[in-house]
């Protein structure tokens, strides 16, 4: 009985993986892709100034190293 489960579910992921198709990149407008392309380069220097102004740039490190009592311990 395991058996015929296993064979159905093979069969079942063949059968559904043969009816799926990618779509090309071609099958975009130009116009689309340099939309998408624009917005995701301004996301990115959005996200880079933010960044840098919120930790004042990407070679600096934000965290202090710990103190206390016993500084050997960490």
């Amino acid at each position: 009985m395991a058996c015929l489960k296993f064979w159905f579910c093979i069969i079942l992921f063949l059968v559904s993986v043969a009816c799926s198709d990618a779509r090309a990149l071609e099958s975009f407008p130009n116009k689309t892709k340099q939309a998408l392309i624009e917005t995701g380069t301004e996301i990115i220097r959005v996200s880079m100034q933010k960044h840098e102004l919120n930790n004042g740039g990407f070679d600096k490190p934000n965290r202090l190293s710990p103190g206390g009592p016993d500084p050997k311990h960490h």
